[in-house]
């Protein structure tokens, strides 16, 4: 049998010209490069993420594997900067990016591991380049590189050669150009004079134990009406990036935790989170430390609030770190869909691991007495109405073509299903539906699919905001599990939704609710039936929406996952004024 030559990436610098190809996944083949795929002789690899036990089996693997790597971690990071900080110190910092490290390396390595089994392959073309341009400075930093082709490339490479280099030849590519990790935008002028006028402002009138709340998700309105309720002066914090500090691979010559078998997976992360560890976390942590010091934030905060901060904000969550260690408590409110939904939350696993109180929209757990529910978050923006002649509104999603988690779904099914529901349509409906793509393409070319597709389909991107465009139209569709239906159905805005079950798994506890919206003709499991729905309709989508089983659903749907109660504003004073000190 003839070997064929394995492709990582979309680079085309690594594409053979005369030798049968095997492309690693659907990421390798842009839309808008078929003309030149589609002329070589190739197959591309099976997703091995279609067994989905075997992703549910993954998921609980490396939820438990991260929380070892973190122990091990924290005691290193200890050793390397003088310090004695707790695990829960280094969690909340550190904890978001090995998270999604570990889950991207576990998806390369399985993928390689896969293909050099299947005995397919004998050769891969790489690029060569230098290991201290594929470092992150950053979480934000490393958020932006893993969903480039680039750094993937870079990634598959060294896994090659370091664990795989007996399955099949590399070649390396002399004559390929790629592109080095791009430097940090600069804040704009106007941006900085504002940036500065606030913070000069804040400097004045902080206090050392003020509760400090920073993207809550909450209305800036009701975010001042708050803290006058705390009994301090309002304030508005805004994030910082970290300085860019330089790789250095002499300090990264260490290993955490034990090297069983270099064929393992455990071996393999132990041996690369040195190797990738942003610069923050190690080259320019005492930098960091500093530039969260001289922040003009509280000293000693009694609470500490945010929804979206926790994540990427690194200057951030180490003085939120800093602050857990003397006693602030930690509140992080839910920053959107998939939470208390998904069967696959890692963000839930991380937040509940670091902080004191999570809020959520409506749903609770028994697993876990630290789910506080106080209803959407955003519910204060004042509502949506429809506009009875207008279009049908089909919200789009788009996802990285290089998965940083274990997706349930894959782009190229669900972008099939968008174009099944609009065919599906009798033709004087399709001619109203105003599709919105999503505002990053991940280079997926939504645009050019559609054209192809459906070339008389009216397209739209983010030149409008998503509640100006449903202002304008008469029937949101909603095709993924996340924000947008909970906006939707929490303002009584007439909303479809649809996707396929199997792709995007619900958990147990929610089956239920979406059971009801089913019931009722909101949820549609197929596009054929969201279609049908739509067209049977059409011609009183009001009447339809306003009817007692539509709204009765809703309702009891709306109270569990995009709840609005009148005391919430109440329920958030409560719950930031009980400090940990109090808890004590």
């Amino acid at each position: 049998m003839t070997k064929r030559v394995l492709v990582t990436t979309s680079l085309e610098c690594t594409w053979p010209k005369d030798q049968p190809v095997l492309f690693l996944g659907e990421w390798c083949k842009r839309y808008s490069r078929k003309h030149v795929w589609e002329s070589l002789d190739y197959k591309t690899m099976p997703c091995h993420w279609d067994d989905r036990r075997e992703v549910h089996k993954a998921h609980e693997m490396l939820i438990e594997l991260v929380e070892e790597l973190i122990v091990e971690l924290s005691s290193k990071l200890n050793e390397i900067h003088g310090a004695n900080y707790s695990t829960r110190y280094w969690k909340i910092l550190v904890g978001p990016w090995l998270h999604r490290f570990t889950r991207i390396l576990y998806d390369r390595w399985s993928s390689i591991k896969q293909v050099t089994e299947s005995g397919e392959v004998g050769s891969c073309y790489v690029c060569k380049k230098q290991q201290l341009d594929w470092i992150p400075n950053d979480m934000a930093d490393f958020t932006a590189m893993a969903i480039d082709d680039d750094w993937n490339e870079a990634l598959y490479h060294q896994l090659l050669s370091k664990y795989f280099s007996t399955k099949l030849e590399l070649i390396i590519n002399q004559n390929s150009r790629v592109n080095k990790t791009k430097q940090m935008s600069k804040t704009p002028f106007l941006r900085g004079v504002i940036l500065f006028i606030i913070n000069t402002y804040n400097r004045i009138f902080v206090r050392k134990n003020n509760h400090f709340l920073i993207s809550t998700y909450l209305p800036i309105q009701s975010e001042i009406i708050l803290q006058l309720r705390l009994k301090q002066i309002p304030k508005l914090w805004t994030g910082i990036r970290p300085d860019r500090m330089n790789a250095d691979l002499s300090q990264r010559k260490w290993s955490i935790g034990r090297e069983p078998n270099k064929k393992c997976f455990s071996t393999t992360v132990r041996q690369m989170i040195p190797l990738h560890i942003p610069t923050a976390y190690l080259e320019g942590f005492n930098n960091l430390v500093t530039k969260s010091y001289r922040q003009p934030w509280p000293k000693h905060p009694r609470s500490i609030f945010t929804s979206n901060s926790f994540s990427g904000d690194d200057v951030f969550k180490l003085w939120a770190a800093s602050g857990v260690e003397i006693g602030s408590r930690f509140v992080i409110g839910q920053h959107g869909g998939f939470y208390g939904t998904s069967s696959l939350s890692v963000d839930e696993t991380h937040i509940l691991s670091i902080a004191d109180v999570f809020l959520t929209w409506g749903w609770g757990s028994c697993k876990s007495n630290k789910i506080k529910t106080v209803g959407k978050l955003k519910w204060l923006v004042s509502n949506c109405q429809p506009c009875n002649n207008g279009p049908v509104l089909l919200v789009q999603l788009s996802e990285p073509r290089y998965r940083y988690h274990l997706a349930s779904h894959r782009t190229s099914d669900y972008i099939d299903d968008q174009f099944t529901f609009v065919q599906s349509l009798p033709e004087k409906i399709q001619q109203e539906v105003k599709v919105r793509l999503y505002s990053v393409d991940y280079g997926w070319d939504q645009k050019f699919r559609w054209q192809a597709e459906l070339p008389k389909i009216s397209l739209s991107g983010d030149e409008l905001s998503i509640k100006k465009m449903l202002s304008r139209s008469r029937i949101c569709i909603c095709t993924y599990n996340a924000t947008t239906f909970l906006e939707t159905m929490s303002w009584n805005y007439p909303t479809l939704m649809f996707w396929n079950p199997e792709h995007w798994e619900m958990r147990n506890e929610a089956q239920p609710y979406f059971d009801i919206l089913e019931s009722a003709g909101i949820f549609h499991t197929t596009p054929e039936s969201a279609a049908k729905k739509l067209t049977e309709i059409w011609n009183n989508i009001d009447d339809w929406w306003q009817s007692e089983k539509v709204q009765e659903s809703r309702e009891i749907f709306c109270d569990r996952f995009a709840a609005t109660p009148p005391d919430m504003m109440d329920k958030l004073e409560s719950i930031l004024r009980f400090s940990v000190q109090d808890k004590n």
